[in-house]
């Protein structure tokens, strides 16, 4: 594919939010000659699965004062949002994705940006293969493709279903319907935001496998008090050991435990690689529902939705069939096998947190080629420290680097807005290094 330039392109994959960022800090400070190449299947930049939400009840689950896009600008959100009086507010999402887009304009304003509108199989020879037989040759080439796609239990493959992020369809739920939640997190706690703004009145009924809800932000949000490194040394390298010295911290710290929590979060990524492949499966497998709950957390007000007119049942689908006008479940609960009728199924799993492979065609392609390593608990690709891809010999790969969930199986903590900010500036300022740009 001709770039209308001799020079070859930085390409970037994916056009959420984790693309944005990496397109806005090469654009801010890569020479005009470099062109840059981004490659989105979807109809708009800068948006991605996080922050595509439309109702402005849906808001971030991060304060203002820490989404900014530039983390040498740490204001520049409050600032654009005209909020500096409450700088720690949870605004909408669809008014966060406005300002990214805005930001992205704004820095292709001199240079444009060229977006390519396809969908990426395959990435070999410094080149990204396009499903419509396209390629477009990178020097350098970034994997933004974001998290995996919603995730649908298995029994409900097949059956008549709606996705929790497809608001339209949440809004035509009849209002006396009885409505079954599959998930119990924050994408749940959305639909059930919807249900109850646009008066639904039937029974809500909230099914997960360990009946966990997203645990309380703390009000009013501050920021957390740096680790000493005399704490971080005491840290053990073993999961069981890990955890052990980490409930002994939070209990210990003397401050809330949201706040203790909170110190412990920049340090994930050393304590991750501390971490044995087998202890990283265990903990995927066994420990991160309990950990998500305490890390991404809600507003006191959305979890108070949850106090009345919810049922809320521990167990799993086992089966579901389309009856005339509703939906049929066996659901199997401590106490047995439950047979339900429901009016309306709503699938709020979340996204594909592992398994890329199995959901991202892209990743399987690296992996199947030889281009890229699959971690053993299922993240997604190993990469270096900078974000560079592993190759199968362990060396990094000189032109093919990962961002936000790509990075996820090397870092664990690499999907939200300050850290995959920080790592897209960090990236480019690698890339334009490489060419002797400082």
């Amino acid at each position: 594919m001709s770039q209308g330039s001799s020079i070859v392109p930085v390409v970037i994959v994916g056009g959420g939010f984790a693309g944005a960022a990496m397109a806005y800090h090469l654009l801010q400070r890569a020479p005009s000659e470099l062109p840059i190449v981004l490659v989105e299947r979807g109809p708009r930049v800068g948006r991605g699965v996080a922050f595509s939400a439309e109702h402005p009840l849906l808001r971030l689950n991060v304060p203002a004062s820490r989404m900014s896009l530039d983390p040498a600008k740490p204001d520049d959100f409050v600032t654009w949002a005209g909020v500096p009086s409450t700088p720690n507010v949870f605004l909408p999402r669809a008014r966060y994705a406005a300002y990214v887009q805005e930001r992205l304009q704004q820095a292709s304003r001199d240079r444009p940006l060229s977006v390519v509108r396809g969908d990426a199989i395959d990435v070999r020879d410094h080149a990204v293969h396009l499903a419509d037989g396209r390629r477009i040759e990178g020097s350098a080439v970034v994997l933004a493709t974001g998290l995996g796609a919603p995730s649908r239990p298995a029994a409900l493959v097949g059956a008549r279903v709606i996705d929790a992020w497809d608001e339209a369809e949440v809004a035509a739920i009849p209002s006396a319907a009885r409505v079954l939640l599959v998930g119990s997190g924050l994408t749940a706690l959305d639909a059930l935001v919807l249900l109850r703004s646009r008066g639904h009145a039937g029974e809500v009924t909230m099914l997960s496998r360990r009946g966990l809800l997203p645990r309380p932000h703390l009000e009013p949000w501050r920021p957390a008090s740096p680790l000493p490194e005399s704490v971080l040394a005491a840290a053990p390298a073993t999961l069981r050991g890990l955890l052990r010295w980490g409930r002994t911290w939070v209990r210990e710290a003397g401050v809330p435990w949201q706040l203790a929590v909170d110190a412990l979060r920049p340090h994930l990524p050393r304590f991750w690689r501390s971490l044995s492949p087998a202890d990283r499966v265990r903990f995927v497998r066994r420990v991160r529902p309990f950990w998500e709950v305490l890390r991404h957390r809600a507003p006191s007000e959305l979890l108070a939705l949850t106090d009345s007119g919810l049922r809320r049942l521990q167990g799993r689908l086992v089966r579901a069939r389309d009856g005339e006008a509703a939906v049929d479940v066996e659901l199997q609960l401590r106490d047995g096998v439950h047979r339900e009728r429901f009016d309306a199924v709503v699938v709020c799993t979340g996204p594909a947190l592992e398994r890329l492979d199995e959901v991202q065609p892209l990743v399987r392609a690296l992996v199947s080629s030889g281009t890229a390593v699959r971690d053993p608990a299922g993240l997604g690709l190993e990469t270096d420290e900078g974000g560079a891809l592993l190759e199968p010999s362990g060396q990094p790969s000189s032109w093919l680097f990962g961002l936000g969930a790509m990075r996820r199986a090397s870092r664990w903590e690499t999907t939200s807005v300050p850290e995959i900010a920080s790592h897209a500036r960090a990236l480019a300022e690698r890339l334009l290094a490489a060419r002797g740009v400082r």
